[in-house]
């Protein structure tokens, strides 16, 4: 259990989660602030059952989001990497390939 008093997880190095996914949202949010460069894998999730993850960030940020494909191997008709690229809404991450993001400068969260 979190000592955490709004009942958030603790996550450390090498930390394994795993929870509700299906059109459910988490939130990232770290004591020492959000994250520069943030590497997740082992991710096994359904394209069926989308899962959005949000994480704080200070207005003026900028990102780069790219995915790598697990077990790829580069040719010279397909990459094994994928550019994020920004979207309107958080409905639109949801309702996408998995390949957008959207930061909401009001809450000043990220979406992706």
């Amino acid at each position: 259990l979190s000592n955490d008093p709004t009942g958030g997880l603790p996550i450390t190095a090498n930390a394994e989660v795993a929870g509700l996914v299906g059109g459910f949202g988490w939130v990232l949010q770290l004591d020492d602030g959000p994250p520069k460069n943030l590497k997740i894998d082992q991710v096994e999730v359904d394209s069926s059952t989308p899962l959005v993850l949000a994480i704080p960030y200070p207005a003026g940020t900028s990102f780069f989001i790219t995915a790598h494909a697990a077990y790829c191997s580069p040719t010279t008709t397909h990459s094994c990497t994928e550019h994020f690229s920004a979207t309107e809404s958080v409905a639109h991450v949801r309702h996408s390939q998995g390949n957008k993001y959207f930061y909401d400068p009001t809450t000043q969260m990220l979406f992706i």
